[in-house]
């Protein structure tokens, strides 16, 4: 790829950022629900179940991630479906820096994780995601 080729693309990246951006702030701010006859406005972030919700939610995530693609790397397994986060590392060290960074990434867009940690190197191999126990 050129350089010319490189930086069209940069700029259509940046281009489509903003318009993202955008568009998630014109969802934001216009989010109404009926009450009877009544219309009500929310003031703060997106309702449950809203149209918008799903998307804007995987895009922030999908960001907040990014904070970390270096650390998750070192996991042998990393995996997200919706709000559900799960990895797999080979090691205690590695597991052991991934949660802090996660829960630090997170911490600062006012997010707090829950995690539930499954160790099978003691048991009988069965690992749970989704609610779902899974065993060789």
């Amino acid at each position: 790829m050129c350089p010319g080729e490189v930086f069209h693309l940069q700029r259509q990246c940046q281009q489509t950022h903003k318009l993202i951006v955008e568009l998630g702030t014109i969802c934001l701010s216009n989010i109404f629900t009926q009450y009877g006859n009544q219309f009500h406005t929310k003031k703060n972030g997106i309702k449950t179940g809203g149209n918008h919700s799903v998307s804007l939610a995987n895009i922030n995530v999908r960001y907040i991630l990014q904070l970390t693609a270096d650390l998750l790397s070192e996991a042998e397994l990393f995996r997200r479906f919706v709000n559900d986060i799960t990895w797999i590392t080979a090691s205690e060290t590695s597991n052991g820096g991934i949660r802090p960074a996660l829960t630090s990434v997170f911490a600062h867009s006012d997010l707090e994780l829950t995690f539930r940690q499954t160790c099978t190197a003691d048991q009988t191999g069965v690992v749970e995601f989704l609610d779902v126990s899974s065993s060789p």
